[in-house]
């Protein structure tokens, strides 16, 4: 009989605690070398590795590339994404409503300062699409975009959904 017990044999918390002091202060490659050690161990690595995505576009374009990659057959990252922030996208709302589709667990979502103007590309009503397909949202952030300006559509949502905190501002 052995002594010693194996890792794998640990409650998934613990190993999650160890996997992430581990990886603390050091790049994300050290997750994804954990997330190809088995099942067990992806399940944790990928929570941590995805559980929180920003594309802020103000600084790149690479909202463009993970709408490709989670938008891609196959791709199973966007089920690990628990906070979404997706602040002064330049995505169509139709690409963003296909995003959302693919990371069904977002508890926490930012879509501030999202301007869009054109008729390609776009949705009947975005902020209707986005509840819908997100069950387990819990907090939205909408301040400064243009796009979301529809105060009656807001205030039916702050009234109807009180378990969802809602950011929003007020364009004149």
């Amino acid at each position: 009989m052995r002594d010693t017990m194996e890792i794998n044999s640990l409650p998934i918390e613990l190993l999650e605690k160890i996997i992430k002091s581990a990886s603390e202060g050091k790049y994300k490659q050290d997750l994804r070398e954990y997330a190809l050690v088995c099942r067990k161990w992806a399940v944790v690595a990928n929570s941590l590795l995805w559980g929180e995505v920003d594309l802020y576009s103000r600084y790149n374009k690479k909202e463009f590339q993970m709408y490709k990659h989670l938008t891609k057959p196959g791709t199973v990252c966007g089920k690990y994404i628990r906070k979404l922030n997706m602040d002064e996208v330049k995505l169509w709302p139709i690409c963003i409503v296909k995003m959302l589709q693919a990371c069904p667990n977002i508890q926490e979502l930012s879509i501030k300062d999202y301007q869009y103007y054109g008729k390609k590309g776009d949705v009947r009503d975005l902020l209707s699409e986005i509840l819908h397909i997100l069950p387990n949202l819990r907090k939205l952030d909408i301040r400064y975009s243009r796009y979301f300006n529809k105060r009656n559509a807001i205030e039916k949502l702050i009234e109807t959904r009180k378990d969802l905190e809602i950011r929003v501002t007020w364009q004149m």
